[in-house]
């Protein structure tokens, strides 16, 4: 039997990777495709979750910094934050492959074209870091458009009567109302289901000199006020409850000729 060399194993090794690297020559087009696709839908896929995920756009920002290794253990706030990390660190890796393709992707990819794309890739996610909360919002409206409906039902109910002392409803059921005497405010005893599968709407509140009604909803992780405005009123105002507690506008959107959506901090 004839001796093999002793360094055949390193001579087959040597032959897989001249071959590997032929190969990934030969496709250097298709790698570089690869890399936009991937970077595209890195984009795409945060915005859309933050469009439709209401966590996204506050547990992503105030903790997306500090690193945690994902475990079986992790909370569902730092679940989302890794997922959120994981997505900006295949778009970072893809980028990278990107620009580095200017000196290793073939000529058509080495063209002030192809530089024109990067920077058109750089303004879109500088427009989704300046647009993220509005992006948000436009979610947030989206999810309130169906409560709109019943909140109508409720605001012309309450319009016509406003309750003078504690009590029931046929629309948001048994409520206290507050200050005794003079009550500006229905707190709920038993939150009422709105038209989404998680707002529930919690209190009202009545701004007897602006004439709106205030509706306080709350999805279980965040509380946002749904206020009925008289036509041409615009801006919702900070306020002071039935109760004492004080609020400050903190964002708000429109949803239609009568209705706001709002945050308070």
């Amino acid at each position: 039997m004839p001796v093999m060399p002793a360094n055949f194993p390193s001579a087959i090794e040597q032959g897989h990777v001249s071959l590997a690297v032929g190969a990934v020559l030969r496709h250097r087009g298709l790698i570089v495709w690869l890399l936009i696709l991937i970077h595209v839908l890195s984009w795409f896929g945060l915005a859309v979750w933050n469009f439709f995920d209401p966590r996204l756009e506050r547990i992503a920002v105030n903790n997306l910094w500090p690193v945690a290794w994902p475990s079986s253990g992790a909370t569902s706030t730092q679940s989302l934050v890794n997922g959120v990390q994981g997505i900006l660190l295949v778009a970072g890796l893809s980028g990278l492959g990107l620009v580095t393709s200017l000196l290793w992707a073939p000529v058509r990819f080495r063209s002030l074209r192809f530089i024109g794309v990067l920077l058109v890739f750089v303004s879109g996610w500088m427009a989704l870091a300046s647009q993220w909360q509005q992006i948000a919002w436009w979610g947030h409206r989206q999810r309130a458009m169906p409560s709109l409906e019943f909140l109508d039902r409720v605001a012309a109910d309450l319009s016509r009567e406003w309750p003078r002392h504690d009590g029931e409803s046929t629309f948001i059921g048994p409520f206290m109302a507050y200050p005794i005497g003079a009550p500006e405010t229905l707190i709920l005893l038993r939150p009422a289901k709105l038209g989404d599968e998680r707002g529930y709407l919690a209190a009202v509140d009545r701004d007897r000199q602006r004439g709106v009604l205030r509706f306080e909803v709350t999805d279980g992780y965040q509380t946002f006020w749904l206020e009925h405005q008289p036509r041409g009123t615009d801006r919702p105002g900070s306020f002071v409850n039935g109760i004492g507690a004080q609020y400050e506008v903190e964002s708000w959107i429109g949803l239609n000729s009568q209705w706001r959506l709002f945050r308070c901090r």
